[in-house]
């Protein structure tokens, strides 16, 4: 015996409240030691038909959509689908909300691409900058390309909508704006215009031609006007070669004075170019022998 430590009384069975007597007593189980033990292959074997039978279930199973609404955007995934809800990203940084960079290669090699049955491929706005900024830094590609794949009607392949202001502006140290028209009796350039004395087209230049035409095997110029002047100059008109008049009736004399009408008629057979003046007069200028 050591000093200073209480000796142990020894337990006795029963003042346990497992062994009272007047506790029912149940036929006991066959004890754990009667039952022979397992080997190590049956243990194995057990434990390998549990992971079957996990991944028959697993299998058997449809697995949820990946990147569902209100999960996380899943990287190198095409099937992130949100349902009927839409994504929107906030940000107040001073920089991109949202960058894409894409450094591979080909001609479907995309940066970002926006598909939509009904609705707008894509959609920019801005309040107090440019909408969409495009570049390209190759010297015989576009930085913005703009097609319509339908079949012939009034939609075109870009359409731009000006309200108060241009329509469409273009610079450039060449020329500035170009069409190309490959169908027949169809113009590469067409302009329009419903107001009392708006113009279809209209060309400007500080120090030479405003507008010019020219053609291989047609007409450079071509002008019509149902009532009114098919071309109009204000100032000196100079001609670098000969001018066709075609034979007409004989006109109505002008209305305005100071001002001379010049016209071709058939006189007796003979072509005769004749000017017809406010009076009502007309002066043959020249006629066939």
């Amino acid at each position: 015996m050591i000093e200073g430590r209480q000796r142990r009384q020894p337990c006795d069975p029963s003042a346990s409240p497992l062994h009272r007597e007047d506790l029912p007593v149940s036929e006991p189980a066959a004890s754990i030691s009667s039952s022979p033990k397992r080997s190590r292959r049956a243990m194995l074997a057990g434990a390998l038909g549990g992971l079957a039978a996990f991944l028959g279930s697993r299998m058997s199973r449809p697995e949820a959509a990946a990147a569902a609404a209100g999960d996380p955007l899943i990287l190198g995934s095409l099937a992130n689908n949100s349902g009927a809800l839409g994504t929107k990203l906030s940000t107040s940084v001073n920089g991109n909300a949202f960058a894409v960079s894409q450094t591979g290669s080909g001609g479907s090699a995309n940066g970002i691409r926006g598909d939509a049955s009904d609705g707008t491929g894509g959609v920019f706005t801005s309040t107090n900058n440019n909408a969409l900024f495009a570049t390209v830094a190759s010297a015989n590609r576009f930085a913005m390309v703009a097609v319509n794949g339908g079949t012939a009607g009034t939609g075109g392949g870009l359409l731009a909508l000006g309200g108060s202001n241009v329509g469409v502006k273009a610079t450039s140290g060449t020329t500035a704006i170009r069409g190309i028209s490959t169908a027949s009796n169809a113009p590469a350039i067409r302009g329009e215009s419903s107001g009392a004395e708006g113009t279809g087209v209209s060309g400007h230049s500080d120090q030479w031609v405003g507008v010019a035409g020219t053609s291989t095997d047609g007409f450079a110029i071509w002008g019509q006007s149902d009532t009114n002047y098919a071309g109009f100059f204000v100032n000196q008109t100079y001609m670098g070669s000969w001018i066709d008049i075609q034979v007409i009736a004989d006109p109505a004399a002008p209305i305005e004075g100071g001002i001379a009408r010049m016209f071709t008629r058939v006189n007796g057979g003979k072509t005769q170019l004749c000017v017809a003046l406010p009076d009502s007069s007309v002066v043959v200028l020249a006629a066939e022998a």
